[in-house]
């Protein structure tokens, strides 16, 4: 807008809006003269009421600012698309002092922000300080229960008494007849022990032939409980080679190589406080057991190992 003014200043055009705001303060200036002081700058207005019509016939002083001799109005009149190149060169030359500078377009400036981006960031910052808080927590809580239960390591497994009837290899098929007693010994004052379930195995040469399950029950602090495990049956083993060759020799010897091994599912109790179940194994490996009709007690190697 105000460059279309400008152009119309400089070619000598004057906006109707313009001419109009001109007579008022022309009037308005002719008003204040010819009154109080200055009534006799003005005979016209002598004795007559100070009406706009009546002003506007008054004689306006030659040395009133607002009068510009050689004033030529001329109607306000919108340059035609020919004339708009001669107008742009035109506008090149006004004096800025006087109408500004033009207005230089509107630039949009996208600031950056916190978009989607930043979003889904955030989200797997959090998800990331939510895993890690878990993970210190569950860590946190198994250092409790172990410093808790750690007594569980002295829980020992014995093998005390075995009795080996029958124990002969033909055709790949073994045949067998063992029984053992297990003492299991808890020395601890304050935790009692839940045996869920109970699996024993008989293993020769790496090579199970015996199963059997015992009955689940609790053992409570300071005590010392006894399993009875009884194989006896038929199973199809093979034997070959080195393994042949061993078993021959300790058929020889009567002393045979047998272990034995626990799977078990045990919950401790500390109070009114009972665990979450574990699943340890217990094993007794490389049992020197002697074919004979009796037990025999006290044989060698006979500590187990237990493992988490």
């Amino acid at each position: 807008m105000k460059a279309i003014t400008a152009t119309v200043y400089h070619l000598g055009l004057k906006p109707l809006y313009i001419i109009r705001n001109f007579k008022l303060r022309q009037l308005d200036y002719v008003k204040k003269k010819c009154t109080g002081y200055f009534e006799t700058s003005c005979p016209s207005l002598k004795g007559k009421p100070y009406t706009r019509k009546s002003m506007e016939a008054a004689e306006v002083s030659e040395h009133n600012p607002w009068t510009r001799p050689n004033l030529h109005v001329r109607s306000f009149q919108v340059p035609s698309e020919e004339n708009s190149s001669v107008m742009a060169e035109k506008q090149v030359h006004l004096n800025g002092a006087s109408y500004g500078p033009s207005i230089p377009p509107p630039q949009h400036y996208h600031r950056r922000g916190r978009g989607s981006d930043c979003g889904c960031c955030c989200f797997l910052a959090f998800l990331l300080k939510v895993v890690i808080t878990v993970a210190m927590l569950i860590g946190l809580f198994i250092l409790i229960i172990w410093l808790i239960f750690r007594p569980i390591n002295k829980v020992e497994f014995h093998v005390t008494d075995v009795a080996l009837t029958q124990f002969n290899y033909t055709n790949n098929m073994l045949q067998f007849n063992l029984a053992a007693n297990i003492s299991i010994r808890n020395p601890n004052k304050k935790i009692g022990i839940y045996y869920d379930r109970i699996e024993a195995r008989a293993f020769y040469e790496d090579q199970r032939f015996g199963y059997d399950a015992l009955t689940p029950f609790y053992q409570g602090h300071k005590n010392t409980s006894v399993l009875n495990v009884v194989f006896k049956g038929q199973q199809a083993v093979t034997l070959q080679g080195e393994e042949l060759t061993q078993f021959n020799q300790e058929r020889t010897s009567g002393l045979y190589s047998i272990a034995l091994e626990l799977s078990l599912r045990i919950r401790f109790k500390l109070g009114k406080v009972k665990t979450a179940r574990f699943k340890p194994k217990v094993e007794c490996d490389d049992l020197k057991i002697p074919l004979n009709g009796s037990p025999v007690a006290g044989i060698s190697n006979n500590k187990c190992e237990i493992k988490f």
